[in-house]
């Protein structure tokens, strides 16, 4: 068996001298980054310090502002261009895809339907729960079952359980504190497949036929904007009001 003798592979001379060592290290040593801030820091504000002028001064441009050695002027200048790219950066931003338009007062005034537990807001018209009914079955019992019993969507009426027991229902009629709230939901995000489409005397209907079930009005008992924000809500008192609170705080 042959064996092929082992190479080692020396460093050349000079290799491990102190110079050579530094070199190394240098080359390791990672370069340093130039920003913003280290370049207001470069500059020197004092006034005392100067350079001597160039061996060889090229002459002036037509319209070229000329500021001798290194003193506040020309300081302030470097200060002033540098501050000037940065406004200039960020005075023009990048623009956006510009999607959608701005609403029209026809489409916020569309929007803006809001009605108030005080009855605020609420528009001419009328209905009562035997007008509801019908209106009920063709828009709303596909989720909320019939008689509000509960569906694909929330049980509206029908409550069997209270609110301080241990399995509580909240329906219309046990924990809804307002019945102007059943109106203003019902106008704005009902039915689901069409809101918005319910005229303000379906909308009274309906709101009247929901209270019904709740057995809180009877079934002939007309909702308007009068008599609605008039109705007691069994759990009107069920609620903190936040806001009284504060003002009594101050």
């Amino acid at each position: 068996m042959i064996r092929t003798p082992l190479k080692i592979n020396f460093p050349p001379p000079g290799w491990g001298t102190p110079a050579r060592m530094q070199a190394v290290e240098r080359r390791r040593m990672p370069k340093p980054r130039v920003g913003v801030k280290s370049l207001i820091r470069e500059i020197n504000f004092s006034s005392n310090e100067t350079l001597p002028p160039p061996s060889h001064p090229l002459p002036p441009r037509e319209g070229e502002v000329v500021v001798e050695g290194r003193g506040p002027g020309k300081n302030l200048l470097l200060v002033l261009l540098l501050f000037t790219f940065i406004n200039i950066s960020y005075a023009n931003p990048p623009q956006g895809p510009n999607l959608g338009q701005s609403a029209t007062p026809e489409e916020i005034a569309h929007w803006d339907i809001s009605v108030m537990p005080d009855g605020e807001g609420l528009p001419e018209g009328k209905g009562t729960a035997l007008a509801g009914k019908p209106i009920y079955e063709k828009h709303c019992v596909a989720c909320h079952g019939p008689e509000g019993v509960g569906g694909s969507a929330d049980a509206l009426a029908g409550a069997k359980m209270a609110l301080n027991s241990d399995y509580p229902e909240q329906t219309i009629g046990s924990y809804w504190p307002y019945a102007t709230t059943i109106f203003d939901m019902t106008r704005r995000s009902m039915p689901i497949i069409a809101p918005g489409t319910l005229t303000n005397n379906e909308v009274y209907a309906v709101t009247a036929y929901l209270l019904y079930l709740n057995n809180i009005i009877g079934e002939n008992d007309e909702m308007n904007a009068e008599t609605l924000p008039k109705v007691q809500m069994p759990n009107r008192d069920g609620f903190i009001n936040v806001y009284e609170q504060e003002n009594k705080k101050k």
